[in-house]
């Protein structure tokens, strides 16, 4: 398949790495397309522009999330492009916040337009890698993933341009430097922090009793010791610091299991604010306070249904996770 980008259009892709069962391009309506490996063929132009070794990787990635739109000015890199990689980025992260799927290396970000002389690059980018804790086995892209991602990424997007979304900005941003964290502790901090964006709270009694909206009256102890470590981090000190003491063993399968954890409350926290417009206006900055001092049964009425963490876990083997 040739690079499907039209004279006059521009375009964003981001090329990754990712088991997927994809096996034709998919167009996803908003002018989103996920192409799976073999359905995009670079211009040989590229491999001067990009080096061989770059186009070889993106040409073989085995997921491409593209989005392109018609141009007014497409021999200029302009505010389009910029907007296009947002977009782009708002796929990317509305995939990650799909589920818990099985992207691997780095990904290649690109932008540039058809100007009348075949699709070219106008700025290129890498993205972290993202890390999978161990204990877990990650999913398959689905066309269903591929879906919601990008139902994600239109809320997202028209979610951050209301005003008074500093909040949730930040926490967008902190989902994705946990997801590309390598170091157990540091994970667990970074994805309490994002779910802290909506619960905004000073210390962890509070993040225990709001917890029980968010994962359930019978997960609050397990709440309780994600924010114990994220505290612990955040101050410098081992993260079991303030957790019980156990064996070395159980110590390491509990801090591989309280990582999966705190990923699948963010994920789904996130996420679920995202897809859920009528919450919205309930976590603006200047609303989130008044959202928390209403009664529980008012919050649940709003929020809806808790996350089922033990479901999350349930495919947790302690098998698989590494001897310290």
């Amino acid at each position: 398949m040739r690079f499907p980008v039209d004279v006059g259009e521009k375009y964003a892709l981001i090329a990754l790495n990712a088991a997927t069962d994809i096996k034709s391009p998919q167009d996803l309506g908003f002018g989103f397309f996920a192409l799976p490996q073999g359905f995009l063929e670079l211009p040989d132009h590229w491999r001067e522009w990009l080096g061989t070794t770059r186009a070889k990787a993106i040409e073989r990635s085995s997921l491409a999330l593209f989005i392109k739109a018609k141009s007014e000015h497409p021999s200029v890199l302009d505010e389009q492009n910029q907007l296009l990689m947002r977009q782009a980025a708002n796929f990317y992260w509305g995939l990650l916040a799909s589920d818990r799927l099985s992207l691997t290396g780095t990904g290649t970000q690109v932008t540039g337009a058809n100007s009348g002389h075949g699709p070219d690059v106008r700025q290129v980018g890498e993205l972290d890698g993202i890390v999978h804790v161990p204990g877990m086995l990650p999913k398959t892209v689905t066309e269903a993933h591929l879906s919601r991602a990008t139902t994600l990424a239109l809320n997202l997007q028209e979610l951050l341009a209301i005003p008074g979304m500093l909040r949730m900005k930040l926490a967008i941003r902190t989902f994705l430097l946990a997801v590309v964290e390598h170091d157990l502790g540091e994970r667990i901090h970074q994805f309490v922090r994002a779910v802290d964006g909506l619960t905004r709270v000073w210390n962890g009694k509070e993040f225990k009793e709001k917890s029980a909206l968010l994962a359930g009256p019978t997960h609050q102890d397990l709440c309780g010791q994600l924010y114990a470590v994220r505290s612990s981090v955040e101050h410098f000190h081992h993260p079991d610091s303030k957790l019980d003491a156990l064996p070395p063993r159980e110590s390491q399968v509990r801090a591989f299991r309280n990582a999966l954890a705190a990923e699948a409350l963010a994920r789904h926290c996130l996420s679920h604010l995202v897809e859920n417009r009528l919450l919205w206006a309930h976590f603006t900055d200047d609303q989130v306070e008044a959202f928390w001092k209403r009664p529980i049964d008012e919050q649940r009425q709003i929020w809806g249904p808790p996350l089922d963490l033990t479901a999350a876990l349930a495919d947790f083997d302690p098998t698989l996770v590494p001897s310290s």
